[in-house]
């Protein structure tokens, strides 16, 4: 049996792993990439980038080709390195994809090999918005063929564009074709492994949303089978149907994002597959795109399809069965592992024991590195009263040692792991926190267990965010066993956790909400009696509990589950303690720790990993 205990520092109270906050996960509003408002948030306020529109729009270098037609499609521009930029009649002549005047744009195919990410050549588009991408390298353009075709279904126009993954072995050859009176245009991509062994990664189609004459929309998802739709739209879920853009795939198994730009751009940078997430109802400066996982043997091929949407009425493509690719001979993608990642809760900071206490477990064999984050003054822009006006941030290791700390992210704090200025580096990350008063750590860190508090400078008050983000996707370590213990109010001061499923498969959790069990470790004024709420990336409450020996059967809980709970080996130690279990797809959700006849106290939201 694995020892699974915090030690939260020097409140010197020991916290098994049992006890040890796995909840609070939210995709938090307030980060530079977050796409998601932590539910009860206002949402009234756009999400947008004020120095974006100053990108220069000088005359592109790309070459490309242009299919030009009546539409309502009257051009899809495609540049001989993947990337792309599109036009549609009810637009004149602004453009589908950011910047609205530069051909191509930022929009196109990457792939992801290891510690590598290969993408179009925007710095030579004449303007550009695609800097949280991070490093990468340019495709080699191979060839590209002029226009073909009539534009009928039976020969559609067709331009046919081929590149070579750098040196690694690994060449594209890229078929966009196109016909007349179609609100979207079809994109087939054949990865070819010309390498003398397997070659896997994750190849991914994105874009930088323009839509209606517009930088700013909310976002929509629709499932068919295997087949993950995501785009941009007017609307809210695209409720009511009105104008989109959107990505339709044609090759099973795909993972989705809609979100911040910049976000989009991040996360591509980070190599790992999209999220399978929708700030669907948030009003922001959005893209979107979709991602496969790929895995080919030496001498193979494998192709991925999908069709790009410009629909002015909302409506999306339904293509027949013999529109999906049937790549032969070629090796099928195989999926990842579902992971809990991103993580964060918001709470109310006060003083003493009452401030926010996060802890979170590191487990495997390589160091995992992780940017840690104390988020206050940006919530007042989603309509959060009496936010922390300066947070700091205290990062403990399993013995209790403080081994990282920071009181304004601008200003690295040297000293225990923190050796060099870590301001440059955060901005790359793509999290850097929006005001400068927050704070923010990265580190390395190997298996083991650690303990984040935030505090308020001075002993201010306020609410906050604590957050953990998964920077290396692609390690052998995970984050496990997330929890976070705060004081409970009522109203918006209830304690909001949030958790992101990642991955292509289900995930087995436990969530608990705690807190007459916390009197034998001495805190005071633990909450009585603990409710828990549980709702998905839409906001929709799926499960419930109040007292974890009586199951509340209704959404995603169908049957009895006191002996379930009891044999997971988490079972609450008090009565009154909240328990759900929970098996949940890719995806982002919300815990909500509440007391019970709006009664007050110090608890504890967790998130346990039930799967092996």
């Amino acid at each position: 049996m694995k020892n699974n205990s915090f030690d939260f520092g020097r409140f010197g109270k020991r916290l098994t792993a049992k006890m040890a906050i796995r909840a609070g996960v939210a995709l938090v509003a307030a980060s530079v990439g977050a796409t998601w408002c932590l539910f009860a948030a206002s949402n009234a306020q756009s999400i947008v980038n004020a120095a974006k529109g100053a990108a220069t729009n000088s005359p592109a270098v790309t070459p490309f080709m242009d299919i030009a037609s009546a539409g309502p499609l009257t051009h899809v521009w495609l540049g001989n390195e993947l990337s792309c930029q599109v036009q549609h009649i009810a637009d004149g002549t602004t453009h589908d994809f950011f910047p609205p005047s530069v051909i191509p744009g930022d929009c196109g195919t990457f792939i992801a090999m290891g510690e590598t990410l290969y993408a179009p050549d925007f710095a030579n588009h004449g303007g550009t918005a695609t800097g949280n991408l991070g490093t990468y390298v340019v495709f080699t353009p191979v060839s590209q063929t002029p226009v073909t075709g009539s534009g009928t279904s039976g020969d559609p126009f067709k331009v046919v564009t081929v590149v070579d993954v750098a040196a690694t072995g690994l060449r594209i050859q890229q078929t966009d074709t196109y016909v007349i009176g179609e609100e979207s245009y079809r994109t087939d991509t054949m990865i070819i492994n010309n390498s003398n062994g397997p070659a896997s990664g994750v190849l991914f189609r994105a874009a930088d949303a323009y839509l209606q004459g517009s930088d700013i929309g909310y976002g929509f998802t629709e499932v068919s089978g295997n087949r993950n739709t995501v785009g941009c739209s007017v609307n809210p879920n695209n409720t009511p149907p009105a104008r989109i853009e959107g990505w339709t795939p044609l090759t099973d198994d795909n993972n989705f994002y809609e979100a911040f730009y910049g976000e989009i751009w991040h996360w591509i940078g980070t190599k790992s597959p999209f999220p399978n997430m929708c700030g669907c109802t948030t009003l922001q400066d959005n893209g979107g795109g979709i991602s496969w996982n790929f895995n080919i043997p030496a001498g193979q091929t494998a192709t991925y399809s999908h069709l790009t949407t410009f629909s002015p009425t909302g409506a999306l493509p339904s293509p027949t069965p013999t529109a999906s690719a049937t790549p032969t001979p070629t090796a099928t993608a195989t999926p990842p592992a579902s992971k809990l990642v991103n993580i964060s809760t918001r709470a109310m900071v006060q003083t003493g024991d009452n401030v926010i206490i996060g802890g979170f477990i590191v487990e495997g064999t390589e160091s995992k590195r992780t940017i840690i984050r104390a988020i206050g003054p940006e919530l007042t822009q989603y309509g959060l009263p009496d936010v922390l006006a300066d947070p700091t941030l205290e990062l403990h290791d399993g013995t209790g040692a403080l081994i990282a700390s920071n009181d304004n992210w601008q200003h690295t704090i040297i000293g225990g792991i923190i050796t060099s200025d870590q301001v440059l580096e955060i901005m790359a990350t793509g999290r850097a926190p929006r005001d400068p008063r927050e704070s923010a750590i990265i580190a390395d860190l190997p298996a083991g267990h650690y303990t984040a508090i935030v505090r308020g400078v001075n002993n201010m008050m306020g609410v906050a965010l604590v957050e953990a983000y998964d920077l290396s996707f692609q390690s052998n370590s995970i984050l496990r066993n997330i929890s976070t213990r705060g004081l409970v109010q009522t109203g918006d001061n209830v304690m909001i956790g949030g958790f992101i499923v990642q991955g292509t498969q289900a995930k087995r959790v436990i969530l608990r909400a705690i807190g007459p069990e916390l009197s034998q470790y001495n805190v005071p004024n633990p909450l009585p009696d603990p409710t828990l709420e549980l709702h998905d990336g839409s906001g929709r409450l799926i499960a419930s509990n109040d007292d974890w020996q009586h199951t509340i059967i209704g959404g995603i809980i169908t049957s009895d589950q006191v002996r379930e709970i009891q044999t997971s080996g988490y079972a609450p130690r008090d009565g009154r303690e909240s328990a759900i279990i929970a098996t949940l797809l890719p995806g982002n959700y919300t815990g909500i720790v509440r007391g019970k006849n709006i009664v007050i106290g110090v608890a504890l939201a967790e998130v346990y990993d039930l799967d092996p």
